[in-house]
Formats: structure tokens, sequence, C-alpha cells
């Protein structure tokens, strides 16, 4: 992926929305983005299972003030299950977590330095549901 890209991709070996953020994507990037995750939920809904995000942070070296409000806006917009945000230091990642409790998903979205908390975290509320 080149610079200031984002994309999603489906998982069906972890069940996850797999979604990259890399530099400083513009809106136009982010609506690209939104539209790949709409098709992804989509057909995950007309299989009956969960839309599960991994949102990997850990690329994004910029954090642009239009990249900051398109990622909102798309927080806010798309319908999930459980959305699992990772890759983000302490602080960008205490931001981060405010910016979700605005959006009214705190319980269903996650905010972890690493993968591995990430993939533990959706793990343990997903355990019931077939993936």
């Amino acid at each position: 992926m080149g610079m200031d890209e984002a994309k999603a991709e489906f998982d069906p070996k972890t069940g996850y929305t797999e979604i990259e953020i890399f530099g400083s994507p513009s809106n136009e990037k982010f609506k690209e983005l939104e539209q790949q995750i709409l098709a992804i939920n989509h057909q995950l809904v007309a299989d009956k299972k969960l839309r599960l995000g991994m949102i990997d942070l850990s690329k994004e070296n910029v954090y642009a003030p239009n990249s900051v409000s398109s990622a909102f806006e798309l927080i806010k917009s798309i319908e999930y299950d459980y959305t699992a945000i990772f890759g983000v230091e302490a602080l960008p990642a205490a931001v981060l977590s405010a910016i979700v409790q605005s959006t009214r998903k705190a319980r269903i979205t996650g905010v972890f330095r690493s993968r591995t908390q990430a993939v533990e975290w959706i793990e343990s509320l997903t355990r019931d549901h077939k993936k």
C-alpha cells in the first residue's frame, strides 16, 4: 500500500474485516474505504455473520485534521457488531477513545496499543457467536 492510503478486506480465516490506514488519507480515500466496508458488511449480514472490524493504525504516522475528521465520520456512519482499533500510542489512543465515546459506540469499539490486545478483546466478546 502506498502513502496516504486506506483499504478494507475481509479475512475468512479470522472472520474480521481487516482495515489498514497508512499516512493521512484524503476524504475521497475515506469515502472509498467506507464503500469497501459497506459492501463487506452487506455480505456478512446476508451470510448471518458478525460484522467484526480490525483497524490497523500502526502505519498511520501523520494525524492530519482531515484524516481525524474523516475517521470520526466513518466510525459514526458504519454499522458493526464490534470493532477493535490498534496500533496507537498512549496519547493518540486517549484522543481516539474520546472520539469513539462521542459516537456512542464505545460499548462495541475498543482502542488498543497492540493487535494481540485487540484480538483478545473481540474474541472475549464473540465466543458465543459463530463467525
